[in-house]
């Protein structure tokens, strides 16, 4: 035996008691994910990176996420897959149980005819340095196929009467073959035409497989005695150590060298220099009956079971311990090479990870232990829920109550921590302390802990301070005995802290329920949710890694932070990790770490977790130019046109297939590349003339990406008007049509000028016989409008009769069109001076109608049926303005009216009376301004019994009146074209108050005027002021 091959077997055996009591992940593929038979025959991976599953009822196609079925109408020889085998240039050689064979290159499954019968089970396949393609079928010998050359030959005589169950092409060119009667070893003829037999190994041995160890030698898999190692150069195989009753059903390697060996009965073990584990059922394999078993491109194992279908086990990242009881691991405490796991009502003692000799601390009358803290005295400490704290000595295992208070709630401890002589227990009422000599310190709400619930304690060595978690709202510190508090948020009015931890980047983080992870750093909180990436926001612990990782647990998932990026990857039942993990449960030893969980306890291994450098297989799925599906091509060629593409991609990572993203560029569209993306399809928009290469790169789950790879070229041609020729033709058809256009228009200007000429000719003629008509009707319009407003003018007061009964006063009448809708009307009886101020409806020709109708009616009142009082006076107006319109006819209705105010002036008395239909009415005295509203209902307009108030005001001399239509303040000018309003109004008279009458008519008028500046006049304006 070679030493090489010495010290291999040896290390196997050393060191295989390592693996014992661990539990392993493995994923079960079945029926649910189409895979329609669960005899499994033999397994391998394709050039696409699919993982390809010879079963007893057809071919499945495995994408990571679901198998596709293939049958004899998709192009196998035959249904039964008997064998897989992946040739050097990527070509998929399929056996089958009658002796027929396939093949799978690229997407096209088809079969291939031999020259010869074979009619046997297809049990090998191997190929040479050649490139020769070796076949072993059970009861048909051996035969090889050149694919260069199309040669096929057959080697039946060498093995007539045996069964041939695998063969194997060593590295030096040999050929190896597994019979029942042992293994026989050939050299090849150069022209691979005869075999030389040169030496028979393990006669009456049934041999059932073969292995390259590559430079080392090769592994013989029996039926019946185990497994043998076969150095290059040795005489005799020697048997390695294993249970006697193994059944050998199939062996593979992994990049490592590590030699899988699956059984039939004993499930897979794997042996290699770093130990040997052994997968079984006891330890989660589904079955112990393996047919076959096959290592992927990415070091994920694949399982092949005899009536179970297919099991993944991906590199052990993660382990598991105490599983087959399912003991739930409440805290975990590791001190140099000792840990110690706090379940229900007992405590496990592990010595250097060594799980087949367990020792137990039983704490008596104890339900439910919490937490353990280990103190500098050799003590453990023990927090229990009701019933208290408790000591155990840890040379002797002796456990002692410790007595806190009497208090019930303060028998539930969640947390332990300690520094030096000191001891910290969090309970349901408060924090207890206990300090040197036992002296005993109590800190709750009264004196200044933010909640008596303590959930979580931390001591920071650094800053000798601890860090108290509670439910509520502030994060409470002690240090040097006195207690502060930091608000988490003003978003936040209770937060719930299970764990609290400090790590490298010298941040205090904590672990919440419901609201994600926090980092107090400088005196501020920075959150970690569920919107950044994390699988949860019910955190029950966190713990930071060799490599300056967070890990947070949840219940069914495991997040993982970089501290520096803030990346956040999730790790779950895919990886192994969906455990429903306990609050506060997890420790730290070099690069592993330890989670407690209700099933049991979780190992991280840090050593096996390292960055996956194998990068996804990039393919295409599916292209659609316009909506319309078209065949998988390299190159498109397509005529002019404007397309939209769609590229469906695939990019096969069977590790983590769901974790797989993308990148790409279309260049001669693109600037840049994409960001990285989930989404496998890419689109482009109206892509015209020009010719774009899609280039994209596939990344695995550690952002791991692939060599930029060309999926499709795509060619549009040029449109007829983009090429020289068509814009040459254009110009010259140009010139030609502005040439005969331009010839064209000076015939057409020609003929049209004559005609124009014609018509404007007649046209000037008609426009100066209209223009006479109309200039004698408007000067006859106009003479009408002029003489009406001479009639106006004459049925208005005179000027001087005004002055007489009113020396102090001004009548300010601007007409908007010649004549005017607005109407002052006097009149004297004994000592009473009636003064009426109207404002009829409308303007111009209609409102002059209106206000001769209403003096006339005034007159008529007041002089012939003797109507004085103010109030009376307007009632008969409306009576009798009502009447002669006809308003109390509906089917003669009209709106017509007017606004009126009507003052009886008594200077030898003092007095005032008046009466008003909306028009106010407005005194100064003394300089103080006082404003009198009218009555809200006009004169006309609809008919209703209506009344209006007498009025009487005491007058005296100084006094102002003023009296106004609406024209006044409704006129619109100013900065923003707005109306002058009564308040502008106000403003007006505050500024004339005080002035002589005379002075005051001037300033009111240019007041007007310069407000109004360009803008038009807006109404009749009537304004009057009377100085008593």
């Amino acid at each position: 035996m070679s030493v090489f091959r010495l010290i291999f077997v040896l290390s196997l055996f050393l060191s295989a008691h390592w693996c014992r009591g661990q539990f392993y992940q493995f994923q079960a593929y079945g029926l649910e994910v189409g895979l329609t038979d669960p005899f499994i025959y033999s397994i391998t991976q394709d050039a696409r990176g699919y993982l390809v599953v010879g079963t007893g009822e057809g071919l499945g196609v495995f994408d990571g996420v679901s198998f596709e079925m293939k049958y004899t109408q998709d192009g196998l020889a035959e249904d039964f897959v008997s064998k897989l085998y992946k040739s050097k240039t990527g070509i998929v050689w399929i056996g089958h149980k009658e002796g027929g064979l396939s093949f799978i290159h690229g997407n096209e499954i088809s079969p291939y005819d031999l020259d010869f019968e074979v009619n046997s089970l297809i049990t090998g396949i191997a190929e040479d340095e050649e490139g020769v393609v070796w076949f072993s079928s059970q009861q048909g010998g051996v035969f090889q196929i050149d694919i260069k050359s199309g040669i096929q030959r057959m080697f039946f005589d060498q093995f007539d009467g045996k069964n041939v169950n695998d063969l194997l092409i060593s590295e030096d060119n040999e050929l190896f073959v597994a019979t029942s009667n042992g293994v026989e070893h050939y050299y090849l003829s150069d022209s691979q035409d005869e075999l030389f037999f040169s030496d028979r190994y393990l006669d009456q041995q049934n041999i059932q497989s073969l292995q390259s160890l590559g430079r080392v030698g090769i592994a013989i898999g029996t039926n019946q005695s185990g497994v043998y190692l076969l150095g290059k150069g040795d005489n005799d195989p020697v048997r390695l150590d294993l249970p006697d009753e193994i059944l050998i059903k199939d062996l593979c390697t992994d990049d490592e060298n590590n030699l899988y060996l699956s059984t039939f009965n004993m499930g897979i073990y794997k042996l290699g220099q770093n130990g040997m584990v052994h997968y079984s059922e006891e330890n989660g394999l589904g079955t112990s009956n393996i047919q076959t078993t096959f290592i992927d491109r990415e070091g994920t194992m694949w399982v092949g079971a005899y009536g179970s279908g297919v099991y993944k086990h991906s590199r052990e990242v993660f382990t598991y311990y105490l599983m087959s009881s399912e003991i739930p691991v409440q805290d975990i405490l590791v001190d140099v090479n000792e840990m110690y796991i706090a379940t229900k009502n007992k405590i496990i003692k592990v010595e250097d990870d060594n799980f087949s000799n367990l020792d137990t601390i039983v704490v008596e009358n104890v339900s439910n232990i919490t937490c353990l803290y280990a103190d500098q005295k050799n003590q453990l400490w023990i927090g229990t829920s009701n019933n208290g704290l408790f000591v155990c000595d840890r040379s002797s295992k002796q456990v002692r109550k410790w007595s806190l208070t009497s208090d019930y709630l303060a028998s539930t401890i969640n947390d332990i921590s300690g520094y030096g002589n000191q001891i910290w227990v969090g309970t349901y009422n408060g924090l207890y302390e206990i300090g040197e000599f036992n002296a005993l310190n109590h800190y709750d709400i009264s004196s200044g802990l933010s909640h008596n619930r303590v959930n979580c304690l931390y001591f920071d060595d650094d800053e000798k301070a601890l860090y108290i978690g509670t439910e509520s709202a502030e994060l409470s510190i002690l240090k040097n005995g006195h207690l502060t508090n930091r608000r988490y948020s003003e978003n936040y009015s209770l937060l719930n802290i299970f764990h609290i931890d400090k790590l490298s980047d010298g941040g205090i983080y904590l672990a919440s329920q419901g609201d994600g992870v926090f980092r107090f750093l400088n005196d501020q909180f920075e959150q970690f949710s569920t919107n950044e990436g994390l699988a949860s926001n019910f955190c029950y612990g966190i713990i930071e890694d060799s490599r300056k990782m967070l890990w947070v647990t949840h219940n069914g998932y495991l997040s993982r932070i970089d501290i520096e990026t803030s990346d956040i990857r999730v790790f779950e039942s895919e990886d192994g990790a969906n455990k429903a993990y306990l609050k506060s449960a997890l420790a730290k030893r070099g690069n592993d770490i330890w989670y407690g969980s209700q099933e049991g306890l979780l190992k991280y291994n840090g050593n096996n977790d390292f960055i996956n450098l194998v990068t996804p297989v990039i393919g295409v799925e599916e292209i659609t130019v316009n909506g319309e599906p078209i065949d998988i091509v390299e190159e498109l060629s397509l005529v002019a046109g404007r397309y939209d593409f769609s590229v469906l991609l695939r990019g096969l990572s069977l590790k983590h297939p769901k974790d797989v993203q993308f990148s790409y560029i279309l260049e001669n569209y693109d600037n840049e590349w994409s960001d990285i993306s989930p989404i496998p399809e890419i689109k482009f928009n109206k892509l015209t003339d020009g010719e774009y290469v899609l280039k994209v790169k596939a990344y695995n789950d550690d952002l791991q990406g692939s060599e930029e790879l060309e999926v499709l070229r795509i060619v549009i041609a040029m449109p007829y008007w983009k090429r020289w020729w068509f814009w040459v033709a254009c110009f010259l058809l140009l010139v030609v049509s502005i040439y005969w256009y331009v010839k064209y228009r000076e015939r057409r200007y020609k003929i049209r000028q004559d005609e124009l000429e014609k018509e404007l000719a007649i046209r000037s003629k008609e426009v100066l016989e209209q223009k006479e008509k109309l200039e004698i009707t408007n000067k006859d319009i106009t003479d009408s409008i002029n003489y009406a407003k001479r009639i106006q003018d004459a049925v208005l007061p005179d000027d001087n009769d005004f002055k007489y009964f009113f020396p102090k006063s001004f009548v300010s009448y601007r007409p908007r069109d010649i004549v005017s809708g607005d109407f002052y009307w006097i009149n004297k009886r004994g000592d009473e001076i009636m003064l009426v101020c109207g404002d009829c409806t409308g303007h111009g020709v209609p409102g002059a109608f209106l206000s001769i109708i209403g003096q006339q009616l005034l007159r008529e009142i007041f002089d012939i049926k003797n109507i004085t009082d103010p109030n009376e006076i307007i009632t008969q107006l409306d009576k009798s303005f009502g009447y002669m319109m006809n308003q109390e006819q509906e089917d003669l209705e009209t709106k017509d009216g007017m606004d009126v105010v009507v003052c009886s002036f008594n200077f030898r008395e003092g007095r005032l009376r008046w009466a008003s239909a909306v028009r106010p009415l407005i005194l100064y005295r003394d300089g103080e301004r006082s404003f009198y509203r009218g009555n809200r209902r006009s004169v006309g307009g609809e008919h209703s019994d209506k009344s209006y108030d007498l009025h009487e005001l005491e007058i005296k001399q100084g006094d102002v009146i003023y009296l106004f239509s609406d024209g006044y303040p409704d006129q619109f000018g100013g900065p923003e074209k707005k109306k002058l309003k009564i308040t502008g109004l106000f403003d007006i008279l505050e500024e004339v108050n005080g002035l002589a009458i005379e002075e005051q008519e001037k300033l009111i008028n240019s007041k007007l005027v310069e407000w109004q500046a360009h803008y038009p006049q807006t109404d009749d304006i009537l304004f009057m002021a009377i100085e008593v």
